[in-house]
């Protein structure tokens, strides 16, 4: 059985500037519902979308990898944020 999993994406960009169209249409291309991309401050962008699928790991996964195809080069995950039956996990990455 499947469930929807609402997820939100932060993720550290090289530069202020990220074409937030190409990434909606990406992720519904995947099958996200309802997807919204803002580049905020400190070359920061957040996605915030849903998906069904089996197991929120595959979700949060296909999402990045997904979204780090139409980013530029050398941008990486800084969050991810899911929702799980009600509860809320975070994963961080620690920048130097």
């Amino acid at each position: 059985m499947t469930v929807s999993y609402p997820i939100s994406l932060c993720f550290k960009l090289p530069v202020d500037i990220v074409n937030t169209p190409d990434i909606t249409a990406s992720l519904l291309d995947s099958g996200y519902s309802n997807p919204v991309a803002k580049l905020s401050t400190g070359r920061r962008l957040q996605v915030h979308a849903a998906k069904e699928g089996l197991d929120p790991t595959s979700v949060v996964m296909s999402a990045i990898a997904r979204i780090l195809e139409v980013l530029p080069a050398g941008s990486t995950i800084h969050e991810a944020v899911i929702e799980i039956e009600g509860s809320v996990v975070t994963l961080k990455r620690q920048f130097d």
